[in-house]
């Protein structure tokens, strides 16, 4: 392959990943803003009697579907290494396009002793 078109690749990869992610970061967080009001009705009407709520039941779910999730992400991953450079680029743009990146940086400079301004 010439360096041209995995240049492309690459760059065509990391754009669409980023762009993906951003699109994901946003619709992620609609989607669980909406859930946590929905969950909070819940509890206000099971505080009042009106409703009950199966603890066990509920936890249960969540566990069944924290389990699912651990399986697509290592799917995902295998596929994103078998898309090549496209695939890994998009990957690494995803991550950038969801925030996951911002996290990252240097350490904090600190003084014990400060510095008398003149």
């Amino acid at each position: 392959m010439e360096l041209e078109a995995i240049a492309l690749q690459a760059a065509g990869g990391f754009v669409t990943g980023a762009l993906v992610g951003y699109a994901i970061k946003k619709a992620l967080k609609a989607f669980l803003t909406l859930l946590g009001l929905w969950l909070a009705s819940i509890v206000a009407l099971a505080y009042y009697g009106i409703a009950t709520i199966n603890w066990e039941r509920l936890n249960e779910l969540v566990y069944q579907l924290i389990s699912w999730l651990g399986g697509e992400t290592a799917n995902l991953a295998s596929f994103a290494a078998s898309m090549g450079v496209f695939g890994v680029t998009a990957a690494v743009g995803l991550f950038v396009g969801m925030g996951a990146l911002h996290s990252i940086e240097p350490p904090a400079r600190f003084r014990f002793v400060k510095k008398k301004r003149s």
